[in-house]
């Protein structure tokens, strides 16, 4: 009986190891796959970082030109107000257009006043 009883727990120790040694299988099967679920998301992350990255370099650039033309419109408008006080007119108008953009002139010969008309009618 000591036989047969050491026989069945022989048994039963090696059924609880090959339970253990599966049950430790899929243990690793689990943790591989959310290992790789993980290094997916590291690699998405890093992905997003260097676009962030990009991103902000391209934010950097952007603002700088518009700090450019800003500096660029403030001058203009400084070359105009200089321009506006120094009482110069920027157009001005031809002496004989009247509003409705016709000149008149003289005849050579003669007191009379004709009219050339100097737009499309």
């Amino acid at each position: 009986m000591k036989d047969q009883q050491m026989k069945d727990e022989a048994e039963r120790l090696v059924r609880q190891m090959e339970e253990a040694s599966e049950n430790n299988k899929l243990l690793i099967q689990e943790y591989k796959e959310k290992n790789d679920t993980l290094t997916g998301l590291v690699n998405d992350f890093r992905q997003g970082y260097e676009e962030s990255k990009s991103c902000k370099r391209e934010v950097n650039r952007l603002t700088q030109h518009i700090t450019k033309l800003q500096e660029e419109l403030n001058k203009e408008k400084e070359i105009l107000k200089a321009w506006m006080r120094s009482g110069k007119r920027l157009f001005v108008k031809p002496r004989n257009v009247s509003s409705r953009n016709r000149t008149y002139r003289r005849k050579e010969r003669g007191r009379k006043r004709t009219r050339a008309v100097t737009d499309s009618d």
